[in-house]
């Protein structure tokens, strides 16, 4: 069996660790406003936290990141910057396949870019909540909560003092910092079902301009001046318009939209790209998966996708720490206790440990793990067959299955990876 998910430590940005967040699937940014603006917002629209269940608490720790998520950078070792140590970013964009959610793919270029300043974050603020209509109307419920996550970062931005002003530089960070983000609330608001982003964006923007400016004065003359009061009043204010567009969100599609899941149909091939055929944006990895590790500064491990002319397969070698391949998150299995699946997958090695094969992680509707699943596959020269049976533990509402290594120097690989429920 695979250890656990490293803890404390599992998310890239150090400052969630503090705050017992514990969604395999979240992805806190770098500073966590609008974590906190997003999860005040929720807080004064009971109904609508109620209404999406597990779908709220992946609103504020991951969809709202989504813009701030949206760089190729994910995936690959970075050198160290002000935010994070030299290590390999998690794939975060393509785990949750941001690029179809911005509509922006930051490495093919292909699609719209907006800015994160003001007025481009209005503009992107409009389109994602026109989109985000449009999936409401298609009954797309779990598009339309992402979509309006990628539509709240710009709302929010643009009442955040430095993007309000354009602010870049040394001051940028502490005027956007807010050390005290658990202080961000607006109990007592009554929230609009009405919401406009144009009318939006512009009141939190004219409300944060002259603050942030005073802001600025307040650093141009000590940098390590205290601006929390002024950063504060900024936040809640993003907050209230956020409360109302999430007000307006609900009243437009209470009545139509559900998240429950049905159960997935009886013998019927479940996985997309199991033979790992398509690639995504770049060729190591295959399109519909994403590549995991659990040791990211490990700079001599190699995952990724291989054609070698006759099979696509994905190949791990130089393995210490667990790596996996493994379903992003929007393809996820969506499942009941009890459940049972039948996993199967094609491998070759010359060597292997018992924690080379199949590997499978079954999740909370917040993406919260509740269990986890391997089997081992014996070494052989020519692909040999493995095969499981997953049985569905209690608690568990999704599972992604995938492939992985451990202590083992390879290489190893595998294909023909295929899923059915029995």
């Amino acid at each position: 069996m695979l250890h656990r998910i490293y803890k404390p430590g599992r998310y890239l940005c150090a400052w969630a660790d503090k705050y017992g967040i514990e969604g395999e699937g979240f992805a806190p940014l770098s500073m966590p406003g609008h974590h906190f603006i997003t999860k005040a917002a929720l807080e004064a629209v009971p109904e609508m936290r109620a209404w999406l269940g597990p779908e709220a608490e992946l609103l504020t720790w991951t969809y709202c990141g989504f813009p701030d998520m949206n760089w190729h950078a994910y995936g690959h070792y970075q050198a160290a910057c002000e935010h994070h140590p030299e290590v390999r970013y998690p794939d975060t964009r393509r785990e949750w396949e941001i690029p179809r959610y911005c509509d922006y793919n930051d490495l093919t270029k292909s699609g719209e870019w907006f800015g994160h300043t003001y007025p481009d974050a209005a503009l992107a603020a409009g389109k994602h909540y026109r989109r985000v209509c449009a999936a409401g109307r298609q009954r797309r419920s779990r598009d339309a909560v992402r979509l309006l996550g990628a539509m709240l970062h710009y709302l929010e931005d643009c009442g955040a003092p430095p993007h309000a002003i354009g602010l870049g530089g040394p001051l940028h960070l502490p005027a956007e910092n807010i050390r005290t983000p658990e202080r961000i609330t607006i109990a007592g608001y009554r929230p609009r079902p009405i919401f406009d982003p144009a009318e939006a964006t512009k009141r939190v923007y004219d409300f944060a301009v002259p603050r942030a400016h005073c802001i600025v004065r307040r650093l141009e003359k000590d940098p390590a001046a205290d601006v929390l009061d002024l950063q504060l009043e900024c936040a809640n204010a993003c907050a209230e318009v956020a409360a109302d567009a999430l007000a307006a969100f609900h009243r437009q599609f209470a009545s139509s939209l559900r998240f429950r899941s049905r159960p997935a149909r009886r013998g019927v091939e479940l996985l997309y790209n199991g033979n790992f055929m398509q690639p995504d944006d770049e060729a190591y990895c295959p399109a519909g998966w994403v590549m995991k590790w659990w040791d990211r500064k490990d700079r001599n491990v190699v995952l990724e996708r291989r054609n070698n002319g006759q099979t696509c397969f994905v190949m791990a070698e130089n393995v210490v720490a667990p790596v996996a391949c493994m379903l992003t998150w929007t393809r996820a299995l969506r499942v009941h206790p009890g459940e049972v699946y039948a996993f199967s997958a094609k491998l070759a090695a010359d060597d292997v440990s018992d924690k080379c094969g199949l590997y499978a992680e079954m999740y909370d509707g917040a993406t919260c793990k509740v269990g986890e699943w391997h089997v081992a596959a014996p070494a052989s020269t020519r692909w040999r067959q493995v095969a499981g049976r997953i049985t569905v533990p209690e608690r568990a509402a999704l599972m992604r299955v995938g492939v992985a290594a451990q202590d083992t120097a390879g290489p190893v690989r595998f294909t023909s990876l295929s899923l059915m429920r029995q």
